[in-house]
């Protein structure tokens, strides 16, 4: 009897006969031969919320709420015992179909003893992937990293990463969202690798803090762009220029002392930038000719004077409010950019060097005197790709950082060994003194033929 009646109401809903509470109340305990969409689609909305069940799919079936909402779900018991009743997403946002396939996929987890809705709950509880950047800079940047260096991570961070996927849930992010924000970086392919390597420690963090399954960093097997190392070394010739222009400069007053020294102070000592330019009187012992920096990239670091670099430091002007060495505008602080004059003194020298050149010089001379005026870079460079004369390679590529790479091609060339030139350059690992180690080829040659000349002589008078 109860059998006919069930298959009484399922021809009325088929029908789109209304169906009055009191049956569905009682349908509530009866399952529903194979849910359809069209079956779903005549549900109505009832006064409470009932279900459907699918009879061919345990536990699949769908809620009807008393708004008109069709909900998918399945219910079942966890080995633990424990009952769930999981959404698997609402009528008209996913079908009836990609729901059963969901609910066909939730039974096989179930048979190898997982919990379907716990990844839901993780999914719903897991972080942002923005939450997790402002995490990682409380709790690791700021404990472990130093804070000279935060800027760099800061930059990443808000530029790039969050903008591209702050939205994403740090549980869902997957390998193919990184090779996919990989590549929209491929314009900058060092900068990209750095940023996604910032994001792997990212996630590398976030399974350790139980936000992501161990060993499920999306970052990891990722083919990162290859890099080609810059080692710019300027010449004896260049650097002659480079002390020429600068000198000028400070006579001119198109550029200051501070600025000045800084950039001879460099080539020097073969210091990191922020080594020189954020150094402070207090640490230079001009008797001993040491500058004893507190903190520096490899720690607490000693820089030895040479006289040459006392002198520069013996003609700087002294502001008794300011504790710097180099300074600039803004009281008690360091000078703050020496890209921009750097770049001017660049700009200077290449000029130089152009007017030197026996194929470019001409051209610049007829140029000034059509313009009246001495010509900028840009039309030289303009002038000379217009009578199809290709200009010389020039000094515009020197960065601040290869002042540094100068000093130590001057050490190996001196005849230096590699450990006293990364003593010298306050490397904390020989290895990275090793990108020099070409440029003591010549010498190993030459002390390798000495050897031999003199086993070669020593056999002949034997």
């Amino acid at each position: 009897m109860l059998l006919d009646g069930s298959q009484k109401l399922y021809r009325l809903l088929s029908g789109g006969t209304y169906v009055v509470p009191r049956i569905c109340k009682k349908l509530n305990k009866r399952a529903m031969p194979n849910l359809i969409k069209t079956t779903i689609d005549k549900l109505t909305a009832q006064s409470k919320d009932y279900m459907i069940w699918d009879d061919k799919i345990s536990g699949f079936g769908v809620k009807v709420t008393p708004t008109g909402r069709k909900v998918y779900l399945l219910k079942y018991r966890t080995r633990d015992g424990r009952q769930r009743k999981p959404t698997i997403g609402i009528h008209g946002n996913i079908t009836c179909e990609i729901a059963r396939d969901i609910a066909k996929e939730w039974h096989a987890e179930l048979a190898k003893g997982n919990d379907p809705a716990e990844r839901t709950l993780q999914l719903r509880h897991s972080p942002t992937i923005s939450d997790l950047c402002d995490r990682f800079r409380k709790e690791y940047v700021e404990v472990h990293k130093k804070a000279s260096g935060h800027w760099i991570d800061d930059l990443y961070i808000e530029k790039y990463i969050k903008p591209a996927l702050g939205t994403y849930k740090t549980i869902s992010l997957s390998h193919k969202d990184v090779v996919k924000f990989h590549l929209s970086m491929k314009d900058t392919p060092v900068q990209a690798n750095r940023i996604v390597a910032l994001l792997s420690k990212m996630f590398s963090l976030a399974e350790s803090w139980d936000l992501r399954p161990p060993h499920s960093n999306p970052v990891q097997g990722l083919q990162k762009y290859k890099e080609e190392k810059k080692e710019r070394y300027l010449s004896e010739d260049e650097i002659q220029i480079l002390i020429h222009t600068l000198d000028k400069a400070q006579k001119d007053e198109s550029e200051t002392i501070h600025f000045v020294s800084l950039i001879k102070l460099l080539l020097l000592t073969g210091a990191r930038l922020s080594e020189i330019k954020d150094a402070k009187w207090d640490w230079v012992d001009l008797k001993t000719g040491l500058l004893s920096l507190p903190d520096s990239k490899t720690g607490k670091k000693v820089i030895h004077l040479s006289p040459a670099a006392l002198e520069i430091l013996s003609k700087i002007p002294r502001n008794k409010n300011n504790p710097y060495i180099i300074i600039g505008g803004i009281d008690k602080k360091p000078l703050n950019d020496a890209k921009k004059p750097w770049a001017r003194i660049k700009a200077r020298m290449a000029m130089t060097i152009l007017r030197d050149d026996g194929n470019i010089g001409p051209i610049i001379s007829k140029l000034e005197k059509d313009l009246g005026r001495p010509a900028l870079y840009a039309e030289i460079e303009k002038e000379a790709k217009k009578q199809k004369t290709l200009l010389p390679k020039n000094i515009l590529d020197v960065r601040l950082h290869d002042l540094r790479h100068t000093y130590a091609s001057l050490a190996v060339g001196q005849g230096l060994s590699l450990q006293m030139v990364s003593k010298l350059l306050g490397h904390s690992d020989t290895r990275m003194t090793e990108r020099y180690a070409h440029l003591a080829k010549d010498q190993i040659g030459e002390a390798a033929a000495t050897i031999g000349n003199l086993i070669s002589k020593g056999r002949k008078n034997a």
